[in-house]
């Protein structure tokens, strides 16, 4: 799975979002846990959609990173907020996003 990030938040474009369905799980704020630089990291995902609040930032984002991908206008995305973590206290709960 392709992402883009500036260390947080993590921007995800969901591929194929009529077939497949695990972003659907993030239509609401949710704890997530993603694999990033080989290290599980907590979160706080979320599901955007055009013309939401955040959602042309979080596209932006995404585009940064990969400038020559072709993503359809009314692709969903997935913000994901980093909880900052500590190596020798283990993970921390994750902290709510802030708005926008």
């Amino acid at each position: 799975m392709q992402y883009a990030d500036a260390d947080s938040p993590v921007v995800v474009v969901t591929g194929r979002p009529g077939g497949r369905r695990w972003h659907r799980n993030l239509a609401a704020l949710a704890p997530v846990e993603v694999l990033l630089r080989r290290q599980w990291q907590h979160g706080d995902g979320i599901l955007l959609n055009t013309g939401e609040p955040g959602y042309d930032t979080a596209l932006a984002t995404y585009h940064r990173r990969w400038p020559r991908l072709d993503i359809p206008p009314d692709s969903p995305l997935v913000l994901i907020r980093l909880a900052t973590l500590s190596p020798a206290a283990g993970r921390t709960p994750p902290s709510p996003p802030d708005a926008g």
